[in-house]
């Protein structure tokens, strides 16, 4: 089986997942999707797909070569136990990069995409950042060193399957010794929390093997409420807010630094130091945030939201279907169409509810 193949196949058994969790959820008011957060996880996702494929033939040539060049020595896919050797390895690289994305401004830019998601299920989990795959794959590039490509891809593939599954939302239960042992929905609905004991907790992949060997392993407290969100009082529900608020924020600090190495150390040092420089230049006063009132959208904007997202999955099929078969310009073209797609997407989504409407979910906002 072909990667693309692969990917595809994995692709839509995780849509299944999705569409599954979302009919349970609506059928047993379960609550756990609200429209403006569904529709802009959604449409971030896609736009990271239409983007990650012009990166991963850059990036997935550079581990060939590697690979090629420099390997110690070649796993083999066939053999059971070199499994045993590599997926640790690939869970560790995730493990060490997801630490990294909550811990080192540079990597937290990239990662914080996803957690501005206010929903937890399945569709929040495509929310993710249009720079990830920049800056995680030297987090991943070693594994060349012993791991040949296709096994590569299938490791990324089985965090990709099991992260997925652990943004379960309308399970909130345990699972026993398994909670103990893998990232379920139990432990990964810890690591999205932003509040006490559970900020920048339970950063596994595949298993929690290594929070609880370096210390970041953390199980719910049923007398603290998990918090979720940004922590920030934005909606980030426009693609391009979502993606360059926090490398706003960073420039804005570096820019205000006197001297090349302390601007560049901001990239390096962490959120708390961000923020609370960010308090002492009154950064809000600069960039004021918009003040929101939580209300739903309106049926006609729900309409065009639909529509928008509706246009954006057409062109996202359209712009990976075939797409080596393209000339450079049809390649370009057809990613801007997406790009511009779920723009358009974000900026419906980002309207103020009209004033006759009453408020409603903690997603949906109408401004002041």
């Amino acid at each position: 089986m072909d990667r693309s193949t692969l990917m595809n196949g994995t692709m839509g058994l995780l849509a299944v997942f999705a569409v599954a969790e979302l009919a349970y959820a609506l059928v047993a008011r379960r609550g756990v999707h609200t429209f403006r957060d569904t529709l802009s996880s959604l449409g971030l996702g896609i736009g990271q797909q239409a983007i990650n494929i012009y990166l991963s033939a850059t990036f997935l040539g550079l581990f060939v070569g590697v690979h090629e060049r420099f390997a110690l020595t070649s796993l083999d896919m066939g053999t059971w136990w070199h499994w045993l050797l590599f997926v640790p390895a690939c869970d560790f690289s995730y493990y060490v990069a997801h630490r990294a994305m909550h811990t080192v401004n540079f990597w937290v830019a990239a990662h914080i995409v996803h957690h501005q998601a206010e929903d937890y299920n399945h569709l929040s989990a495509m929310r993710q950042s249009w720079t990830a795959w920049i800056v995680n794959f030297p987090f991943f590039v070693w594994l060349a060193l012993f791991v040949p490509l296709e096994m590569f891809v299938v490791g990324q593939l089985g965090i990709m399957f099991l992260q997925f599954l652990s943004h379960n939302g309308v399970y909130t239960g345990r699972l026993g010794v398994l909670d103990r042992i893998f990232v379920t929905p139990a432990n990964h609905r810890v690591h999205h929390g932003i509040n006490g004991p559970y900020l920048g907790a339970n950063c596994g992949g595949m298993f929690v093997i290594f929070d609880r060997l370096f210390g970041t392993y953390v199980e719910e407290d049923p007398d603290i409420p998990i918090e979720m969100g940004s922590g920030l009082a934005v909606p980030f529900y426009d693609p391009f807010e979502a993606n360059l608020d926090y490398y706003r924020r960073v420039w804005f600090v570096m820019r205000h630094r006197r001297g090349l190495l302390p601007k560049l150390a901001i990239w390096l040092q962490s959120p708390e130091t961000l923020f609370a420089e960010l308090e002492r230049l009154d950064y809000e006063r600069h960039h004021p945030p918009r003040q929101v009132e939580r209300g739903p959208l309106s049926p006609r904007d729900k309409a065009l939201a639909a529509s928008a997202l509706v246009a954006s999955v057409g062109a996202l099929a359209w712009h990976r279907g075939g797409f080596a078969d393209h000339a450079l310009a049809v390649q370009l073209v057809s990613g801007a169409v997406v790009i511009a797609a779920v723009g358009v997407l974000g900026r419906v989504l980002s309207r103020p509810a009209g004033p006759q409407l009453s408020v409603g979910g903690r997603s949906d906002v109408r401004a002041k």
